[in-house]
């Protein structure tokens, strides 16, 4: 710095504030180049649109109900044909003799009156995908195991292929009892869901409402029967003698509360559901299509969803 600018430096200091004059600072060529670098990246930090929500997200759901088989093994043509015997065999007091009606009839009538529901769980994982703001479909895969019970003074077994080939010549061993015995019943199915679900998108507390339908696969299926180890039956997709149906079809619907956080890539959603069959259990129905017996539940459902969050915004 010269002595005369200096000079004016110090007597600058010693001035009012009010008198002081804008001095042109000197400004180097390395500044100049940095600020040229550096305000077309800021500007296009700035200027960056925000990403879209993305459309796929990954749903895990479970369940839990009450459910009925209704299942009605009387209402067989072939067996009531197959199995008239007339009268059930004199020498079992337990049950009354009685005419116009098979031993298959009867225990097929006991096992209905003393059917009651037991519970059910199923498990899904499922891809759902945005429609839009307001509808998003859900198809995945899923697994379900159900129970019941009931009982009946004859081992009916849920087979009229066992009753038949033993009602007739042995009456005295496991096929009728002295009284009736409980008899429990579980179920295991594997298939695949289709659900339509209609809700906000947007964060926070909203309701929803999800309709849908399901094919399944009966892979397993058992009976056993209290105080009779022999009475137990087991039944798979190999099965040939199973009285099951191995494909079955149902609609669903439900609906509840769902809760997304404002500041996190996911959702829960919990509410009622409820499912119908659309074919019957038994694989050898009777009567019109209408006049079937089709099982059901009813129960409550929670679900999570991953992914779909925005990005964040840029702030410089």
């Amino acid at each position: 710095m010269s002595a005369a600018a200096a000079q004016n430096t110090v007597a600058a200091a010693f001035r009012r504030p009010e008198t002081l004059q804008a001095e042109a600072l000197p400004v180097s060529a390395g500044m100049l180049a940095q600020a040229a670098i550096s305000a077309p990246q800021d500007a296009a930090e700035e200027e960056k649109p925000e990403r879209k929500r993305s459309k796929w997200r990954l749903s895990g759901a479970y369940a839990a109900s009450s459910y009925n088989p209704n299942i009605d093994f009387s209402s067989s043509a072939t067996a009531n044909a197959a199995l008239d015997f007339g009268a059930v065999p004199s020498n079992n007091s337990a049950l009354p003799v009685y005419n116009a009606r098979s031993a298959y009839q009867y225990g097929a009538s006991e096992y209905r009156d003393n059917l009651e529901a037991g519970p059910a769980q199923r498990i899904a994982i499922a891809a759902a995908y945005a429609l839009n703001n307001k509808l998003t479909l859900l198809t995945g895969i899923e697994t379900s195991q159900q129970r019941a019970s009931s009982k009946t003074s004859l081992n009916l077994n849920n087979s009229r292929t066992a009753f038949a080939g033993q009602a007739a010549s042995d009456s005295s061993s496991n096929q009728f009892y002295a009284g009736q015995r409980g008899t429990e019943f579980r179920y295991s199915t594997i298939g695949v869901p289709v659900a339509m679900r209609y809700g906000s998108a947007k964060t926070g507390w909203s309701l929803y409402a999800k309709v849908g339908a399901a094919v399944n696969l009966l892979i397993k299926s058992s009976t056993e029967v209290d105080g009779n180890a022999a009475a137990a039956r087991d039944y798979t997709l190999a099965s040939s003698e199973s009285p099951y149906r191995k494909v079955l079809a149902s609609v669903r619907g439900g609906g509840g509360v769902r809760y997304a956080p404002a500041a996190a890539a996911w959702s829960l959603s919990l509410g009622p559901v409820a499912e119908a069959g659309l074919n019957t259990l038994n694989q050898d129905p009777g009567g019109s299509f209408f006049q079937r017996s089709r099982p059901y539940s009813v129960g409550l459902e929670a679900s999570v969803e991953f992914g779909g969050q925005k990005a964040a915004t840029v702030v410089r």
